[in-house]
């Protein structure tokens, strides 16, 4: 008996020594894999980010030239000859505006979707899903001459109205509120809270992590926007960013010297479009990352 305990031990520990390396194995094969395709998806954002700092004559050489024999600011210094700081205004004050009204109406419609029971709910929220096989350019001529009868062509409002209906922050938000337990409700309302009035107190403050989700997302949209903001910005007193540094773009009609400079002009107005999207996802990826649910509530 006693043979027979330590020999079951023993191949009990084989056995989990050897499931132990299975995983490390995956483990380690998953960790490499992802390096790679980290790798892959940085190297074209640092290419950028180097040749927006290369002398021009070191821009378009063959073989390329990863480290550039000098660090130059001549592209910086020509786009900023443009009203970079009015387009980036433009951008953020658009963009922060957008985000929040996202935010609300997408919380207040999904929580709607959500918890009210209302004839023909689901029938909407299908019909809100169905937009995502809509592309936007199928509302361009729609939203156009819905601006001009309103009079809002040209102006900053006429780009964030038509941002702020987000179809997927009223699907992510109806679909994180189904997963909020009733009881947490029910017993705000046996406290006489109403309607709003859970909404705001309870849901909410548990709403953390979606809102967030939404406010990345919609941030980088809406910032990173360029057709309808092209058509709506007559001037640049509502030009952004996007907009305006592709005018930075080379043409078939240059010689090669002036495409070369717009080159580095171009990877270095890229560079700056991208900085206000990674402060944001850096400062809020803790929170985008995490799903757990905050408590505390108080009425």
């Amino acid at each position: 008996v006693e043979i027979r305990n330590i020999i079951s031990k023993r191949g009990r520990k084989m056995i989990f020594l050897e499931s132990k390396s299975k995983k490390q194995v995956i483990y380690s094969t998953i960790t490499i894999l992802g390096l790679v395709f980290t790798i892959l998806w940085f190297t074209p954002i640092l290419w950028i980010i180097v040749t927006s700092f290369k002398p021009t004559g070191e821009i378009l050489t063959n073989p390329p030239q990863w480290i550039p024999s000098e660090f130059t600011s001549f592209h910086y210094d020509r786009v900023f000859l443009k009203p970079i700081a009015q387009w980036t205004f433009n951008s953020l004050y658009i963009t922060i505006i957008s985000t929040l009204l996202t935010i609300i109406l997408g919380a207040t419609a999904g929580y709607a979707f959500a918890r009210l029971q209302f004839f023909g709910s689901t029938v909407l929220f299908w019909v809100v899903l169905s937009s995502f096989m809509m592309p936007f350019e199928v509302f361009l001529i729609p939203l156009y001459r819905m601006m001009g009868a309103l009079d809002l062509v040209g102006t900053r409002w006429s780009i964030i109205l038509p941002s702020i209906a987000s179809p997927f922050a009223v699907y992510l938000f109806r679909q994180f509120f189904l997963g909020i337990p009733r009881d947490l409700e029910d017993a705000a309302a046996v406290d006489g809270a109403g309607l709003w009035r859970r909404f705001i107190y309870v849901i909410l403050p548990l709403s953390v992590p979606a809102c967030t989700s939404v406010g990345i997302l919609a941030f980088a949209e809406n910032f990173n926007q360029y057709l309808w903001p092209l058509l709506m910005s007559s001037s640049d007193t509502v030009k952004t960013l996007p907009v305006g540094i592709a005018q930075f773009a080379p043409s078939t009609t240059m010689g090669s010297t002036e495409i070369t400079d717009y080159y580095g002009m171009g990877a270095a107005a890229a560079t700056l479009l991208a900085i206000p999207s990674m402060i944001v996802f850096l400062i809020l990826q803790r929170f985008f990352i995490s799903n757990k649910m905050t408590s505390g509530m108080k009425f």
